[in-house]
């Protein structure tokens, strides 16, 4: 039995499929993710996993900042400007 497909969401492109998939497996193949070295990732791939993606862009941010305080000082801000948004 083939393993069940969770979707992220609908694809705005609706070509092939019209659900992206929530997460690709990790692995070596061609249908698998190459963690921080994945194209598919890097070229933002529709069929690849949406949960994947997320995670190798949030890395590939986070990399830019030389200072561990830099990062904590920007997520200070992005978590105020949050809860200034939800507040209305």
């Amino acid at each position: 039995m083939p393993p069940h497909i969770h979707y992220a969401h609908s694809r705005p492109d609706r070509l092939k499929s019209e659900w992206e998939p929530l997460f690709t497996p990790f692995g070596e193949g061609d249908h698998q993710c190459q963690r921080h070295t994945c194209k598919k990732c890097a070229e933002m791939a529709p069929n690849h996993g949406h949960l994947n993606k997320v995670a190798y862009w949030t890395a590939q941010f986070a990399s830019n900042f030389s200072r561990i305080n830099e990062f904590k000082g920007f997520i200070h801000l992005i978590f105020k400007a949050y809860t200034s948004i939800s507040s209305f």
